[in-house]
């Protein structure tokens, strides 16, 4: 729960701006799939954030998928 005048942040849905990218490598055969995502820009009102899917068999990892993510962010005071 929120406090009083806190601020809550929530991903603005209906925005205009927003995208979303993703990049089919390969396919992803292997015994498991591991994803990596960083957020490379937060701004007061924009997020942009990127993803690698790896395909896991053995030791060996090969790149599978890359997205990329810019999104609005509303900040709304709960009371």
């Amino acid at each position: 729960s929120y406090g009083k005048g806190r601020a809550k942040t929530a991903l603005a849905v209906g925005k205009k701006h927003r995208q979303f990218k993703v990049n089919f490598l390969r396919s992803a055969l292997g015994e498991r799939l591991e994803c990596s995502s960083i957020v490379k820009r937060k701004g007061r009102s924009i997020v942009f954030a990127e993803s690698e899917v790896f395909s896991v068999q053995g030791s060996e990892r090969k790149l599978t998928a890359t997205a990329s993510i810019t999104f609005a962010i509303s900040t709304e005071s709960q009371e």
